[in-house]
C-alpha cells in the first residue's frame, strides 16, 4: 500500500460501495457539501477511482444559477441516453428539485482533527448504515438537517459522538442527537 494516500483509500471505498449497488446503465452521483470541503475536488477524486475500476466516468458541475429543469434538459437527459457514470458537484444538489436525479449522493465535509474527508456525519444515519450519504431508510438527508444535528459532534473535542452538552439523550447510534 505504499504510495496510496488516505484520500485515495477513502474514495476507493466509496467507489466500491457505489459499484456494488449500481453496476450498469447510466448512473448519476451527486457530490455536495459544505463549501470549505471542496466538493469539486472530491468529485474529481471519486470519478478517478471509478475510472480505475473500468467505468466510463464523466464530470459535470452545477452552478448556483442553474435550476432543476434547465439542469435536467442540458445535463441529465443527454447523459441518460448513453452509459457510464456522471459525477456532479455543486451547491443544492440535494434540494427537492434535484433529488430524483441521483442514484447515489455524497455529502462531503472535512474532519478538521484528522484532515480526512468523509460523507454525511453520524447524526443522519445509523452507525451500521453504509457510508453513502443516505440514511438507513434510503432517504437522502437534507443539508440543513446534517448541519444542525451534527454541530454537537463538531463541538465535542473529548469523545466524538458523545455530547457533554446534551446529557441523557444517548441512543444506539454514534450521535446522541440521532433519531430526533
Amino acid at each position: 500500500m505504499d504510495g496510496v494516500t488516505t484520500d485515495e483509500l477513502f474514495y476507493s471505498d466509496i467507489a466500491s460501495e457505489f459499484l456494488q449497488h449500481y453496476r450498469v446503465g447510466p448512473r448519476l452521483i451527486a457530490v455536495t457539501g459544505v463549501e470549505q470541503s471542496d466538493p469539486a475536488r472530491a468529485a474529481d477524486a471519486l470519478a478517478a477511482q471509478l475510472r480505475e475500476r473500468g467505468q466510463e466516468a464523466r464530470r459535470a458541475t452545477r452552478d448556483a444559477e442553474t435550476d432543476a429543469d434547465a439542469f435536467r434538459t442540458t445535463v441529465v437527459a443527454p447523459f441518460r441516453a448513453g452509459d457510464g457514470v456522471l459525477v456532479v458537484d455543486g451547491p443544492g444538489l440535494l434540494d427537492p428539485g434535484f433529488r430524483g436525479f441521483w442514484n447515489f449522493s455524497v455529502w462531503h465535509r472535512v474532519n478538521r482533527r484528522r484532515r480526512v474527508p468523509h460523507p454525511a456525519p453520524c447524526a443522519t444515519r445509523d452507525r451500521r448504515a453504509p457510508a453513502l450519504g443516505r440514511s438507513r431508510t434510503g432517504r437522502i438527508p437534507s443539508p440543513s438537517r446534517v448541519g444542525e444535528s451534527c454541530a454537537a459532534c463538531r463541538r465535542s473535542e473529548t469523545r466524538p459522538g458523545r455530547h457533554t452538552d446534551v446529557p441523557s439523550r444517548r441512543t444506539t447510534g454514534p450521535c446522541s442527537r440521532q433519531g430526533r
